[in-house]
């Protein structure tokens, strides 16, 4: 909890409690949902494949894994290849074991695609593995794998139906069963093969035996799977078999198998059930396209779920009490419990009776459908007054508005979460939203204690101080891949708010001195302010706009929980956009009062994020009289930015880097001494060429990608077009055309701007003069009538509506 108020996250710790029986009043809200469940028909007990832990002598489900969290039983179909002749070495093992001599003995294939049998052609053994020989309940021998006698003798399969494998009647390997000829199982029993050797058959997985098929019988897959299946089956040829579909290893250290047993679960697979958590989920705002996806996938691939175990933490099922409830099942709803713990207890563990003076026993079945579920609850019950205040404090809070947690929980406790609501509550009860967030890496590698690669939360806060902390993981990811805490990247966070606060501390003296002489222009360092009494210009309207477009963006990001998204607009392009303003405005300066509006909307926007330094702002730089934890949201807004200015502001930068492109590639061409370039080192006069109309021949051209995507046409069809069009003696057609292709591959091509280009750029004259170096600018409106030498009419050429051309030449 320390480390958690160390990093400034505001949370109400009075709602925190402890999820086992040690706190009785959680222990009866656990108890309750078992209860409610089970008479809902949601809860079953039965005969069913669950990983297990021989070691552990219980089910060993997601949560008690070391490796393998998500891992499932996994069904096979086992084949019985009676041995009707064994190799000679086989044949003298054989003859040594009696009690062989009397009985079938079978090799036994395992096979998710038993229809294949019909074309198989061999069988195949590990030549480097050692097979066991076990006798199975039906009273014939098998030959198989350790591995899979493991899974068998917990599934009742061999005798004695013993959880270990060490009653096998012997040992035989692979190189000795290479050569035996075996029956294929078919319906006239007359097919016979040979037993090869691979190597490069699993030792781990199956039963260490498989099948060569050359080809099968045309069939529906699906038909003749469940046909064959169910022939091998009834037939006594072939049985079930299961294991973990991959390798699971218990906290204790055990290898896991799947075993059959009776067991309390979660009739998940239920159809109806799985439609009303579809429903659930299809309500749920989702803050990731690829969360919905997971999502989807994993309630669709959900089976039964064992709910109880035999020991460990936990409440007991209260109806069979020599179980405990399993720990991913008892907290599928568990946030209900966060409206109401306050006022139950005061303590983690429940032995602080809360302010209402409510006992444990106070809380059964009744008190809790009556909290929870608002049934009828009789006025003569003793804590009636007080229950109705749990009620109301219930429908205060909920339902969740959002619900947030790792990845690793999407494929189990996420799916239950939605099953047990959409089960227990009404829907207008039902989650709002689901945000999945991915693990944290340090320096782009897994974070682990062993390798030296961690750091804690408490050490980072130590290191970087809270709000650099929170600035990085803000800034680590929002989607459900991995995130980064980078300890470089977290120093620069340091530099990154002390810049802020130097920047705000020296802007705020600068904007004191605008007020105290409101009719005077202020110069303070770098910061260069125009009379405060002063009319607002084009300028003053752009950032403005641009201020606002921010600010809507940034508060967009923070609704979707999207923080890094939300630091990009409200931190790093809002500061580009200032140090663009401060650009544009520097003949004139900036005007006082959107200075003054962007500081403050600057500290709000980061305040969630890093709520220690913006509060310091706020009160001891801004001297604001109430904490920042007071103030709202700009409500200065429109509903929509005014996209024109803010399209003036961005066609002025393009203009920049395009200008700053052509005169790069003037001076590269300098080199060569045969061109005609410019001095760079005598004055330099630029002329800007915009346009409004599109002369013929552009039309023509920009007409060639109207039918065909600009991706898949290259120079060689645009100059067959070209040449189609009547334009192959034009000598701009081609650089004009590859210009438009560009555009359009960016997403920039526009066929007119919605403002003046001219009055734009004469707006930022004096800016654009010292930006690209030039002693003097023209910009020029081209309507045909001007009189241009042949350089600028070459030059003139390529301008088109929104995308101006430039000229370079010394002045």
């Amino acid at each position: 909890m320390e480390d958690i108020k160390a990093l400034g996250c505001k949370i109400d710790w009075r709602r925190s409690f402890i999820t086992t029986d040690y706190n009785p009043y959680f222990d009866s809200f656990a108890q309750w949902q078992f209860n409610r469940l089970r008479s809902l028909g949601k809860i079953k007990f039965g005969e069913r494949y669950t990983i297990w832990s021989s070691k552990d002598g219980q089910p060993c489900m997601d949560h008690d894994r070391q490796s393998g969290e998500d891992v499932v039983p996994i069904e096979y179909t086992c084949v019985k290849f009676k041995v009707l002749e064994w190799g000679l070495e086989a044949q003298a093992f054989i003859d040594k074991i009696p009690m062989i001599a009397a009985k079938d003995v079978y090799l036994v294939a395992a096979t998710l695609y038993p229809e294949t049998i019909y074309g198989v052609s061999n069988c195949l053994v590990n030549p480097l593995l050692e097979y066991g020989l076990f006798l199975t309940r039906d009273g014939d021998v098998i030959v198989a794998s350790e591995h899979a006698a493991r899974n068998m003798a917990h599934q009742g399969l061999l005798l004695p139906p013993l959880n270990k494998t060490d009653d096998r009647i012997g040992t035989i390997s692979g190189q000795d069963l290479v050569g035996a000829r075996v029956n294929v199982p078919l319906d006239d029993c007359s097919a016979e093969v040979y037993v090869l050797p691979s190597e490069s058959i699993a030792t781990d997985s199956g039963t260490g035996i498989t099948m060569l098929v050359d080809c099968i019988k045309k069939l529906s897959a699906k038909e003749a799977r469940s046909k064959t299946h169910d022939l091998l089956i009834s037939t006594g040829k072939g049985f079930v078999f299961a294991e973990p579909e991959s390798q699971v290893m218990s906290r204790s250290g055990d290898l896991c198998v799947v075993a059959l047993c009776d067991q309390w679960y979660f009739s998940y697979s239920d159809p109806e059930w799985k439609a009303l958590a579809k429903k659930c989920l299809d309500g749920m705002k989702i803050h990731c396209k690829e969360t919905r996806m997971q999502m989807e996938k994993a309630l669709n691939g959900l089976y039964d779920w064992a709910c109880a175990r035999a020991y460990g933490l936990g409440s007991k099922v209260p109806w069979n009490p020599i179980y405990l409830i399993e720990s991913l099942s008892d907290s599928t709803i568990y946030m209900a419990y966060y409206t109401v713990a306050h006022l139950l207890h005061n303590s983690l563990d429940g032995k602080m009776v809360g302010s209402l003076g409510i006992l444990p026993q106070h809380m059964d079945d009744a008190a809790w459908d009556y909290v929870l579920l608002g049934k009828e609850l009789s006025q003569q019950h003793s804590k009636f007054n007080e229950l109705a205040e749990l009620r109301r404090s219930f429908l205060y809070w909920y339902p969740v508005d959002i619900r947030s947690s790792g990845k690793d929980l999407a494929r189990n406790h996420l799916v239950f979460f939605m099953y047990a609501h959409s089960a227990i509550f009404p829907s207008h009860h039902w989650p709002g939203s689901l945000r999945i967030n991915g693990h944290l890496m340090l320096n782009h590698q897994k974070m682990s204690k062993s390798t030296g690669n961690m750091v804690s939360i408490r050490e980072a806060c130590d290191r970087f101080g809270a709000d650099a902390t929170r600035l990085i993981l803000a800034d680590a990811g929002d989607g459900i891949d991995d995130a980064n805490f980078d300890e470089k990247m977290a120093n620069a966070a340091v530099l990154t708010l002390y810049s802020l606060l130097d920047w705000v501390t020296h802007a705020q003296k600068a904007l004191k001195m605008a007020d105290s002489t409101p009719g005077e222009p202020v110069e303070l360092g770098n910061i260069k302010l125009r009379p405060l009494l002063s009319a607002q210009t084009t300028a003053d309207l752009m950032f403005n706009a641009e201020m606002d477009l921010m600010t809507i963006s940034t508060a967009k990001e923070y609704e979707n929980t999207m923080y890094r998204s939300a630091l990009k607009h409200g931190l790093y392009e809002f500061v580009k956009c200032r140090e663009w303003y401060a650009s544009i405005t520097t003949n004139v300066g900036m005007h006082p009062k959107l200075l003054r509006k962007y500081i403050e909307r600057q500290i709000i926007h980061i305040c969630p994020i890093t709520p220690h330094i913006t509060e310091h702002i706020w009160k001891t730089v801004l001297c604001k009289e109430s904490s920042i934890m007071d103030a709202r949201w700009p409500k200065d807004l429109p509903e929509t930015p005014d996209y024109s200015l803010v399209s003036i502001s961005q066609y002025i930068k393009s203009v920049v880097k395009s200008a700053r492109k052509a005169r790069g590639a003037l001076q590269k061409r300098a080199k060569n001494k045969n061109s005609l370039a410019v001095d760079w080192n005598k004055p330099v006069l630029l002329d800007i060429f915009v346009t409004s109309e599109l002369p013929e021949w552009q039309t023509k051209v920009i007409s060639i990608f109207d039918n065909v995507s600009a991706q898949e046409i290259d120079n060689r069809q645009i100059l067959a077009a070209i040449k189609a069009k009547g334009l192959g003696n034009n000598n701009q057609a081609m650089p004009f055309a590859q210009k438009i292709k560009k555009q359009i591959e960016q997403g920039e091509f526009e066929q007119k701007p919605c403002f003046d280009e001219q009055n734009a750029l004469n707006v930022a004259l004096g800016f654009l003069t010292a930006a690209l170096g030039c002693t003097d600018i023209n910009v020029i409106a081209l309507d045909g009538k001007q009189k241009l030498s042949k350089s600028q009419s070459a030059a003139a050429a390529l301008a088109v509506p929104g995308d101006p051309s430039f000229l370079f030449t010394n002045a």
